[in-house]
């Protein structure tokens, strides 16, 4: 397998700082020269890869060897170059937005999804509508999030394996309750009594 080679997406970090000044209260545990963002040079994105981006903290032997030299790097996003170049100045916004919601305000930890992807982006754009041709530019309009929406600030834990069968369920489930509490429906009874009897385990801090 070809080890992957990357390169720094300076006009990403850029663009995160510019959206961090937008946004402060939805971006609030951001800090912008802690992030940095990564793009794979040598591949493509396969069609059966729906990841757009994915972010993670730096943590163990790593963290410890950006502290012992200075570097203030805590977090990083990856993605492929050839879709960086591929998307518009709008798209680029909502995807770097995705990832910058999963950073907790503690260095280390992660912040879940609240269902597939966010409640605070769904109110906005719809479910996965990232490729539309509508898509708000965050940086030339004023959008009004719904602050109450805004994910809970947990920690992302790692659990044991679970099946596939059983993640789609509760990705449906969690997708289900979300959209009633945005139309402001009741949650179905089924979610109800599911929450009730079993913790939510958390989903990986990727768009998709």
């Amino acid at each position: 397998m070809t080890e992957k080679v990357y390169s720094r997406v300076t006009e990403a970090e850029d663009m995160i700082k510019a959206l961090c000044e937008k946004y402060p209260k939805v971006l609030w545990t951001v800090r912008p020269q802690m992030v940095a963002v990564y793009g794979i040079e040598n591949k493509e994105r396969s069609e059966s890869n729906s990841v757009l981006a994915k972010i993670k903290p730096i943590k163990g032997i790593e963290k410890t060897i950006m502290q012992d030299n200075n570097i203030s790097i805590r977090w990083i996003i990856d993605l492929f170059w050839s879709d960086w170049r591929e998307w518009n100045e709008a798209k680029r916004q909502w995807v770097l937005f995705h990832e910058l919601l999963h950073i907790h305000s503690e260095v280390g930890k992660s912040v879940k999804h609240d269902l597939e992807t966010f409640r605070i982006i769904v109110d906005k754009i719809g479910v996965l509508e990232y490729n539309s041709e509508n898509l708000p530019n965050l940086l030339l309009t004023n959008v009004e999030f719904n602050m109450d929406l805004r994910p809970k600030i947990e920690e992302e834990e790692e659990k044991d394996e679970i099946s596939e069968e059983e993640v789609e369920e509760k990705k449906k489930k969690r997708m289900k309750k979300a959209v009633a509490e945005i139309m402001g429906e009741d949650a179905p009874e089924e979610t109800k009594d599911k929450e009730e009897k079993e913790e939510d385990k958390g989903e990986e801090g990727d768009l998709f």
